[in-house]
């Protein structure tokens, strides 16, 4: 099956700062303040810089290999099929730990607001819904 259309550079790097900056700096952001003061907003400009080099890698990498597959297209013609395989892997996982972290904030997030909520139910039907997003993707839109 040929896809049409790939995302560009910038989608890439907009996707990036999405999937790095995530939840944490709703969450945490008092916590950080309390335990390191006034220095904290220091360390938040430091993670904010480091998300920028990360983001224009990513970004840079689509410009060069402007195939689906992220990392593991460019680990995999570099270095070769294993250690694509590898990165892929990781990248999956890591995909996997972010969606259970996302989700486990938003929970924390809405206990603050109704506090009496099932949130082991309100966190499976999240799960559940993004995953039927995930496999059959834009399939639901057209069914809509």
């Amino acid at each position: 099956m040929e896809q049409s259309k790939l995302l560009s550079p910038s989608a890439i790097f907009l996707l990036g700062i999405n999937s790095i900056i995530g939840s944490g700096i709703f969450l945490l952001s008092g916590k950080i303040y309390q335990e390191a003061g006034t220095k904290s907003l220091l360390a938040i400009l430091l993670a904010g810089l480091s998300i920028f080099v990360i983001a224009f890698a990513y970004a840079n990498m689509s410009k060069l290999y402007p195939e689906n597959g992220g990392a593991f297209i460019y680990a995999k013609k570099s270095f070769g099929r294993f250690p694509g395989f590898i990165v892929g892997m990781l990248t999956w996982l890591l995909g996997v730990v972010t969606v259970a972290t996302e989700v486990s904030a938003l929970l924390t997030a809405i206990e603050m607001i109704s506090p009496h909520l099932n949130k082991t139910f309100i966190g499976l039907a999240i799960i559940l819904f993004l995953g039927i997003i995930s496999i059959f993707g834009s399939a639901i839109i057209s069914l809509l």
